[in-house]
């Protein structure tokens, strides 16, 4: 796979060969080929260090969970700002959940700030956990008011993702 997208040449071809075979090892899609973190990590840095978008954020994907669910969270935030700063939403909720959750102790300040930024660009992950957020009063001050707000939003945008269009446009 990678000689041939390789070969077809073009200003993406340092990009997507390696991307291709980091999916394939990362265990992140149903078609992937037998889990091998080491092969992934090396694959999508290959991809990362071109500015390959998703390439940085399954890299922070992949430190965030860890080799043998050991995190490395200095690898994982750093890969994650990268995709951050190239306005991928998932990198955004994936940064409110390493602040949040990953880190020890919790960011709760930087888990609102990223949670709130994905939320509002529309992820219904990101919109029930800043429900949740707002139920602890965890980074922000604790409000049942927003808290049923978003966990209604969330609920909304998880149902319409699984209608199909036609319904939706009918």
């Amino acid at each position: 796979i990678y000689l041939f997208l390789y070969s077809q040449g073009g200003e993406y071809s340092k990009e997507l060969a390696p991307f291709a075979l980091g999916t394939l090892y990362s265990g992140l899609e149903d078609y992937s080929l037998e889990t091998d973190y080491k092969q992934a990590i090396k694959w999508f840095t290959l991809s990362a260090m071109e500015g390959h978008s998703l390439s940085q954020y399954n890299l922070g994907a992949l430190y965030s969970e860890g080799e043998n669910g050991k995190p490395d969270f200095e690898k994982a935030e750093y890969w994650l700002l990268k995709a951050a700063d190239q306005k991928v939403i998932s990198a955004y909720q994936s940064l409110g959940v390493l602040y949040g959750v990953v880190k020890q102790p919790p960011d709760y300040k930087r888990a609102y700030y990223w949670t709130e930024l994905a939320a509002f660009k529309g992820s219904p992950t990101a919109q029930y956990n800043l429900s949740v957020l707002h139920a602890l009063g965890q980074g922000t001050t604790k409000n049942k008011e927003s808290a049923y707000y978003w966990a209604l939003v969330a609920q909304i945008n998880i149902h319409k993702s699984k209608i199909p269009k036609e319904d939706i446009d009918a």
